[in-house]
């Protein structure tokens, strides 16, 4: 369990422990790692001792702030952290106008004199990076008293595939388990085992629901159950861990030397390569602390993602075409599932 509390100099402090609530002070002596409120580790490690006659936690050394016990927050669990940022908070005055985003907005509504933004890029990227970003950051505002936290692990290390179930979408009907993950069956002629599992409802039993947003993205995920599967297959010898870190190194792989050079500024992927990071943290390795992902990024910088999705998609599995409106329908969500299996013609292969 993690509790956190806001310190009002301007701390962010952490407190991890190894036993689930109902939490007794007096069993164990907790563990504090403090951040600042824009998320950068502060470079101390507290240790906490209970305070019987005052209810609280004291912070060594003495003299650090006392934290009340009944105050703490319940945080989230194992494996979420804080946002960190690349810029400090922006004043009103600062702010853009309104005005001026809608009109921005607009004309990027508008094309540019009918020509399809991304049009030379493979509209695969697009699901691949909407695929990214639900692998680093996963936002939750559900704790007034706590800031934004991070539900994914900021990390490329495809939680989003391998994290854990909801308990509570058990149990998935017409599905194929290999590896440790499982596909499910699609609906009508052709029908294989080609979809995301779900429920008799359609739910998708997946680590983040997310990723049945839309038909692009389901059927990324979909592609991704069956490269680990394919892993697995190849390596059979070798322990789920290692068939795992053997996916995720391809994965990385693929972001790194295929994804990103479609979509950065080839001076800027040059030079990054070979001087290193120059806006986010450049002074730190990460070995010491751990990494943030900045929120900056996470709510703004990969929103141009979105401005890569097309109305139309010229093919989509054994249809002559793709609207976006029938991608976003044929999900739990949009409703457009058949006795809630994705349609056999829609599958990409």
């Amino acid at each position: 369990m993690r509790m956190s509390r806001v310190h009002g100099g301007g701390l962010h402090v952490v407190a991890d422990y190894s036993e689930a609530p109902p939490f007794s002070f007096q069993n164990q002596s907790p563990s504090f790692t403090v951040f600042d409120l824009d998320g950068r580790f502060a470079g101390l490690k507290l240790d906490g001792f209970y305070e019987p006659e005052k209810r609280s936690v004291a912070l060594s050394p003495k003299g650090a702030e006392l934290f009340l016990a009944e105050r703490l927050v319940p945080d989230l669990p194992k494996g979420s952290t804080l946002y960190g940022r690349i810029m400090p908070t922006a004043e009103p005055s600062e702010l853009p106008d309104p005005a001026a985003l809608a009109a921005l907005g607009e004309a990027m509504m508008e094309g540019a004199g009918g020509v399809t933004v991304g049009a030379h890029m493979p509209a695969a990227y697009t699901y691949l990076g909407q695929f990214i970003a639900h692998d680093l950051s996963q936002m939750r505002d559900e704790d007034p008293a706590c800031p934004t936290l991070n539900w994914r692990s900021a990390a490329l290390d495809l939680d989003s595939l391998f994290g854990p179930v909801d308990r509570h979408l058990q149990p998935v009907r017409d599905t194929c388990l290999s590896a440790g993950l499982r596909l499910g069956k699609t609906h009508g002629p052709n029908a294989g085992f080609d979809d995301l599992p779900r429920t008799r409802q359609g739910e998708a039993v997946i680590a983040d629901q997310r990723n049945d947003s839309n038909l692009g993205i389901a059927q990324f995920h979909v592609a991704m159950t069956r490269f680990h599967q394919a892993v697995a297959s190849r390596f059979p010898h070798e322990s789920e861990d290692e068939q795992r870190s053997i996916t995720r190194q391809h994965f990385q792989a693929v972001v790194l030397f295929d994804y990103l050079k479609h979509v950065i500024d080839p001076v800027v992927y040059r030079d990054v390569f070979r001087n290193g990071r120059a806006v986010v943290r450049p002074d730190s390795s990460f070995d010491k602390e751990p990494f943030l992902l900045p929120v900056e990024f996470a709510a703004a910088c990969f929103r141009f993602g979105h401005s890569m999705v097309r109305s139309e998609y010229m093919t989509w599995g054994r249809q002559n075409g793709g609207a976006l409106a029938r991608l976003l329908e044929l999900t739990h969500l949009g409703g457009g599932l058949e006795d809630g299996r994705l349609p056999a013609d829609w599958v990409v292969h």
